[in-house]
């Protein structure tokens, strides 16, 4: 079984992929992480932001079915185990929105991008960063 660091190792290189447009590698990298981490179910942030990641990437692609897919299974797991004021749960409804945004669904971008906003609001002391980016993507929506 592969451990904890060596699933986040090929993720982060996904990650890097992605980062630098190699799409194809990027894809390679993040599905393999994924089911590495679905055999070690021990963390759950781990797999819900490699969902996230692969969400990110469909979207990036154009992929906007698969992207909302992604998406919307991390951000309910994160929701079912954290609950709805968790940082993570914020940053992929951000992901969200930004999806929705791409497929001219403004209604349901911005609604979700306030969802981030309240909820990195709440946590403002720890992740005060976030919450800024969060409503400037929001203001960018205007």
């Amino acid at each position: 079984m592969d451990s904890t660091e060596d699933i986040l190792t090929v993720n982060n290189l996904g990650l890097l992929h992605l980062s630098m447009g190699k799409y194809s590698s990027a894809e390679a990298y993040l599905n393999d992480a994924l089911i590495k981490r679905q055999a070690n179910k021990s963390d759950s942030i781990g797999y819900t932001a490699i969902l996230n990641n692969l969400g990110v990437l469909y979207k990036n692609q154009g992929k906007f079915n698969e992207s909302e897919k992604y998406l919307s299974n991390s951000a309910n797991l994160l929701k079912e185990t954290y609950g709805e004021n968790n940082i993570q749960y914020a940053i992929v409804l951000n992901n969200l929105a930004m999806m929705n945004q791409s497929v001219n669904r403004i209604a349901d971008a911005e609604k979700l991008m306030k969802k981030a906003v309240e909820i990195t609001g709440n946590n403002t002391k720890e992740k005060a960063q976030t919450y800024v980016k969060l409503n400037v993507n929001l203001a960018l929506m205007y």
